[in-house]
């Protein structure tokens, strides 16, 4: 699946090269991540929780005034203590890398907004530590999100969205993101 997901970014780089006059962008944030897992043990269901944050970065191709394709690299820069149902633990969570593709349909709702949406597949890799001790793992998932963009002028823009990066096996990490674009 690594290697789909490789492919299939490298290709959407291809294609926007191809185009001498393609709008290409570049979108660069701040993201707060939460992470939640349930797990059930001997009986009991605990909820395990931590918000990372990481540094996102976009590079996109409008296809048209309504869609754009995507390419996506979010890289971590803080980790977060663990709760358990609650309760904080020693044990720190930190989101090592992340990249994903994704399909961005849009709408101008107002003269300077645009309303979009981004429905995609996302990689996503983690580490949990303790003292001397750390334990890695890695997903593939559906991904999709809601946002906003005003733009400042015909090249920048100030971006506000809200994802779901991954859902499986009761494990889902969601993030909000603010940033700043700005248009080729």
């Amino acid at each position: 699946m690594k290697k789909l997901l490789a492919v299939a970014t490298l290709s959407l780089l291809a294609l926007v090269s191809t185009h001498v006059n393609a709008q290409t962008y570049m979108e660069i944030g701040h993201t707060s991540a939460d992470y939640n897992n349930t797990i059930i043990y001997s009986g009991n269901s605990y909820n395990l929780t931590a918000s990372p944050t990481a540094i996102r970065g976009i590079f996109g191709y409008e296809l048209n005034p309504n869609f754009n394709l995507e390419g996506m690299l979010a890289q971590g820069l803080s980790s977060s203590n663990m709760s358990v149902s609650g309760i904080s633990t020693p044990v720190e969570l930190k989101l090592d890398t992340m990249y994903g593709i994704y399909a961005k349909p849009k709408v101008q709702i107002a003269p300077d907004w645009e309303a979009f949406a981004r429905i995609g597949y996302v990689h996503i890799k983690g580490t949990s530590s303790y003292k001397n001790t750390s334990s890695s793992d890695s997903g593939n998932s559906f991904s999709y999100g809601v946002g906003m963009s005003y733009a400042i002028n015909k090249q920048l823009s100030v971006n506000l969205d809200a994802m779901s990066y991954y859902d499986k096996n009761s494990v889902t990490a969601t993030g909000t993101t603010i940033g700043i674009g700005y248009k080729f």
